[in-house]
């Protein structure tokens, strides 16, 4: 499972490196608002499987002792 959510991180991470790039660039209030809520909800995403991965290490560990 950790695998899984190793590999949504690092396609969150591109998501997010995209959209800080077009960020970068846009000139409409509108897209820059709709970039900024995008932004903001890649990274609940990445908090979310961040943390799904260090219970699973927890979990794996406690499991090993």
């Amino acid at each position: 499972m950790q695998g899984q959510w190793s590999e949504a991180i690092g396609i969150i991470k591109e998501q997010l490196a995209t959209a800080r790039s077009r960020l970068n660039y846009a000139t409409d209030s509108d897209m820059i608002d709709a970039l900024i809520y995008e932004i903001k909800s890649l990274q609940h995403k990445y908090n979310f499987y961040i943390r799904l991965c260090r219970e699973s290490r927890a979990k794996e560990s406690d499991e090993v002792q």
